[in-house]
Formats: structure tokens, C-alpha cells, sequence
């Protein structure tokens, strides 16, 4: 039995939701880096070259990046 999903590049559609659903909107580096099997610093490179934004939540000092952003990433250079 299979389910019908859209295949967007890497991740499927359920994929992606599942996700979403897992961590939420906004995630820490070290969270982004789990979801894609990389290390902080290397979320930390993608942020200072332009690649990834970072969000400030609340006080100065709570940095965020949009999960959807990182997947999308995941997505341009796979």
C-alpha cells in the first residue's frame, strides 16, 4: 500500500511536514545542523556567507533560522 505524496527535491512532501511537525517553525543552529547531519559551525558558515537567515526571538540573544529555510538548503545544493 503506498500514499501519494509530492516529491519537492530531496525531502517528500510528508517528509517535510513531519518535520515541521517535529521541530516547528524555527529552530536553533544546533537543531538545524541534526536536521541535515552537519555540524553548528557549518550552520554557522551558511549564516555569514548569506545562505541561511537568522531571526532574532524575544531577547537579543534567542537567534533562530526558519526549518522550511534549512530544508530548502538541503534542497539547492543536493
Amino acid at each position: 500500500m503506498t500514499t501519494a505524496s509530492t516529491v519537492t527535491g530531496v525531502f517528500t512532501d510528508a517528509e517535510r511536514q513531519a518535520i515541521l511537525d517535529e521541530y516547528g517553525p524555527l529552530v536553533t543552529r544546533r537543531v538545524a545542523a541534526k536536521i541535515i547531519g552537519s555540524s553548528e559551525r557549518t550552520i554557522g558558515r551558511q549564516v555569514d556567507a548569506g545562505r541561511l537567515k537568522m531571526y532574532k526571538v524575544g531577547c537579543a540573544r534567542s537567534l533562530r533560522v526558519r526549518t522550511t529555510d534549512v530544508l530548502d538548503l538541503v534542497e539547492r545544493v543536493a
